[in-house]
């Protein structure tokens, strides 16, 4: 093989792809196109999922965590939500309701967040300020323990795919301008 990888690695390597190909379009129906916005949701469920991206991913070491953002302290209220809205656990669904809790002001989910917390987020998320966005999200919604924080690792992924992202959007934004012209 021209990469030296076993033929089970690059299986593991497609489904890792396929996985955050579906997650990378459900988070820009669900969240735009910013991209502060998209790198520290990306960031943070590379740290979350081990880079896997899947929506099945139990935590390591046998935690409480599940999914895209290992829902801890959510698993009560992303049940309800589940079962308030007739839905099957999916990668559109852990979307949807970390949407709903930020952005659906006065929602159930909303309120399960912690009173201000949407609020906080969704502030950071229209600064367009990448450090500033990761940060509220990390604190106000995923709020993981210190221990487990991780916020360097956290940063670093959510800085790799602002630099990979932040150019793309820029010159599809440059190609509609260009167009309208």
């Amino acid at each position: 093989m021209a990469d030296n990888k076993s033929t089970r690695q690059q299986a593991k390597d497609r489904e890792r792809q396929l996985n955050f190909k579906e997650v990378n379009g459900l988070v820009q129906e669900y969240f735009g196109q910013d991209p502060a916005v998209l790198s520290a949701i990306y960031g943070n469920i590379a740290v979350e999922t081990g880079e896997s991206y899947d929506y099945l991913q139990k935590q390591y070491q046998g935690g409480p965590g599940r999914g895209l953002f290992q829902f801890d302290w959510h698993r009560p209220y992303y049940a309800k939500f589940l079962k308030r809205y007739n839905k099957k656990d999916s990668p559109r669904s852990q979307i949807e309701y970390v949407h709903k809790a930020i952005y659906d002001k006065g929602s159930q989910e909303e309120k399960d967040l912690g009173q201000g917390n949407a609020k906080h987020i969704r502030e950071a998320f229209a600064s367009g300020d990448l450090e500033r966005s990761n940060d509220m999200f990390i604190e106000r919604f995923l709020k993981p323990k210190k221990a487990k924080a991780h916020r360097d690792r956290r940063m670093n992924a959510s800085k790799k795919y602002y630099n990979h992202i932040a150019p793309i959007i820029e010159r599809a934004k440059q190609a509609r301008e260009a167009q309208q012209r």
